[in-house]
């Protein structure tokens, strides 16, 4: 059974670090990548619609994320989601593609600032039908 393993990415060094950290422990065995880059609906400020990316900026992005497999010699599809709540879009991927586990790289946040702005890795974290791997960006 090849294992398959979602990496929200976001293009921070933290998301890079989460796969290349889960390219190294899981690559040997085979495991399939899938790198999502979810794209927030863009926010309509004081009544002003703002363009949610069109088919070209998308495929950009999905070559970026094949980019990023490449440097790490991993075997990967790339998705791109357009969706309101970053959080809803990585358990849903996750559930349609059957993920084994979701790795995802985090930064140090403190309490208030988690209660003030939530998180999307713990909303992940807490609802999840998988494993979470959550992996924490060095301090530089």
């Amino acid at each position: 059974m090849v294992l398959k393993i979602l990496v929200p990415i976001d293009f921070s060094e933290r998301s890079e670090y989460a796969i290349e950290v889960t390219a190294k422990l899981f690559c040997n065995g085979g495991a399939q990548f899938i790198l999502l880059n979810v794209i927030p609906l863009p926010i309509d400020v004081a009544g002003i619609g703002l363009p949610s990316p069109d088919h070209d900026e998308i495929l950009a992005l999905e070559r970026d994320l094949q980019d990023m497999a490449a440097r790490h010699a991993v075997r990967a599809t790339a998705k791109v989601s357009i969706l309101e709540d970053p959080g809803v879009s990585i358990l849903r991927v996750a559930s349609e593609h059957g993920c084994d586990l979701i790795a995802v790289g985090t930064r140090a946040r403190g309490a208030v600032e988690r209660a003030l702005f939530g998180s999307v890795v713990d909303h992940v974290i807490r609802h999840a039908e998988c494993p979470v791997l959550t992996l924490r960006y060095p301090a530089h």
